[in-house]
């Protein structure tokens, strides 16, 4: 690695390239008499822009082109701070090629060999100059000229090479994209220590009736977060402040668990607060989803347009319609680009209005996939929930989170399943042909009943005071979530 290089300074003091580790380093040979010394000024402008940042320049004088850098170290420094006011580090003077070539220069260019000479006025001067000497010039890796530039990122990869005649605006692009942060996901989990039943994350498709109501996978309520660096994104909200626990019988389908703490609560316990959210990025509206929108006045709220008419939506003047018109993102057809390496994708039939948000950071995606599946296991088994307002366009979405695993490295983030923040915290990637083993849920505690009872699908509290005090079990058997219109026997005991 280029690590394993040491280097002489201008001062004659041995530099070890290990001690820049996590550093962007810009490589260029330079010469003080050249048609191309102009080129300190915007190199000097990129080190006082990024050196705080995280950029360091590594100047390299060479005499080997057209006898352009004759002068002593000490004048060569000269001559620069004079005319150029640089400021970033000068090497010794070297050979870049030839048998006395710096070591260091024969591993940038065989990791990076030359690609040809970009659109210039010097283009076909230099060309015609080098064909004429050498007719298999442009084959061989060779530095052609001075003020040719390597480019290193932060884990000592050589990402790029770029010649004398490239703009320097490409060079500058480059290097910013490498310092950006990569995006950092967190978990903010709120509830724990709870179940789903095989019918019920099984069932969508074939009917709960074919599914072992006694297999039990863990259940549990977890919202995620994405630290940009300059910005702070939450990927959903929670439930509502006040939402009670459920209380589970030996019928119960899903039950999310109990309290480990409130949504706000764990929120500033990863050290945020309202103040630092600048954009939700909401995959649906159920109320496990979108409860606390209303605590992020300041916060712009990105959601399906299909999405805004929902009644848990009304009020909110922060509402982004998304239309998703950036095009495809790899095998989903529609997404919007929210910042570099974050998008909102368009997923239908979880809720008409479903989308999922995939974050990428550090070579692998991120998938924050609200209610998709409400297990990793039916991600694996290629099963559906019995939770769906389209179930065509709920198996076409499920199809291609598959096709997508299964050709990137993805996590995935799931909500009702602690398997979501286990993956992140291990940064678990999903192997189709790999199910990782099955933990079983924990024993439940079945709670005194309070009379009210809870739509495990939207959260919706059914509250007999507020309906004539007629007691739940004495609903008609076709009554039906005020809300989201699922059945009674999607509702928990509180």
């Amino acid at each position: 690695m280029i690590y394993d290089y040491k280097v002489t300074t201008g001062k004659g003091e041995q530099l070890d390239l290990n001690t820049l580790r996590g550093k962007v380093i810009l490589i260029v040979n330079t010469a003080t008499g050249c048609g191309f010394t102009p080129q300190y000024a915007p190199i000097e402008d990129l080190y006082k822009k990024y050196h705080n940042r995280g950029l360091e320049i590594l100047d390299f004088p060479c005499n080997q082109f057209g006898g352009q850098a004759p002068g002593t170290d000490d004048e060569i420094h000269e001559f620069c701070t004079v005319h150029y006011n640089t400021t970033f580090p000068q090497m010794k003077k070297i050979d870049v090629n030839g048998p006395n070539e710096l070591p260091l220069y024969a591993y940038l260019k065989r990791h990076r060999g030359f690609k040809g000479f970009d659109p210039h006025p010097y283009k076909e001067l230099l060309e015609g100059m080098f064909a004429k000497a050498d007719p298999d010039w442009d084959k061989k890796p060779d530095i052609k000229w001075n003020f040719t530039k390597f480019l290193v990122d932060s884990h000592g990869n050589i990402v790029a090479r770029f010649e004398p005649t490239a703009d320097m605006k490409r060079v500058e692009d480059c290097i910013r994209r490498l310092l950006k942060k990569t995006p950092e996901i967190k978990a903010i989990r709120f509830r724990e220590g709870g179940f789903a039943s095989q019918p019920f994350a099984f069932g969508g498709e074939e009917g709960p009736e074919k599914f072992d109501f006694s297999v039990k996978y863990r259940s549990g309520l977890t919202n995620y977060l994405i630290d940009t660096g300059d910005e702070v994104i939450l990927v959903d909200t929670g439930l509502p402040e006040g939402t009670p626990e459920e209380s589970p019988d030996e019928k119960t389908a899903i039950y999310t668990g109990h309290d480990i703490k409130g949504y706000m609560e764990a929120l500033g316990d990863l050290g945020y607060g309202p103040g630092d959210i600048s954009k939700i990025l909401l995959t649906h509206k159920h109320l496990d989803h979108s409860g606390l929108l209303s605590r992020f006045p300041n916060a712009r709220i990105f959601v399906n347009e299909e999405e805004c008419d929902a009644a848990e939506l009304q009020g909110l003047p922060n509402l982004v319609p998304v239309k998703f018109t950036d095009g495809a993102y790899y095998n989903f057809p529609a997404c919007q680009k929210i910042r570099d390496g974050v998008y909102f994708i368009r997923a239908k039939g979880h809720t008409k209005g479903n989308s999922i948000v995939i974050a990428e950071s550090d070579g692998l995606f991120y998938m924050l996939h609200g209610d998709i599946t409400y297990t990793d296991e039916a991600l694996y088994e290629n099963k559906l929930s019995v939770v769906f307002e389209d179930l065509a366009a709920a198996r076409e979405t499920l199809d291609r989170v598959r096709e997508f695993v299964a050709h990137h490295p993805t996590v995935y983030l799931s909500t009702h399943t602690p398997s979501g923040p286990e993956n992140l915290e291990g940064k678990r990637i999903v192997d189709l042909n790999n199910p990782p083993e099955t933990i079983p849920a924990g024993e439940v505690v079945f709670r005194t009943a309070s009379g009210k009872y809870v739509c495990s699908v939207c959260g919706y509290v059914y509250i007999p005071a507020e309906h004539d005090n007629v007691a739940f079990e004495d609903l008609p058997d076709d009554w039906r979530c005020p809300r989201c219109r699922q059945p009674r026997e999607r509702f928990n005991r509180a």
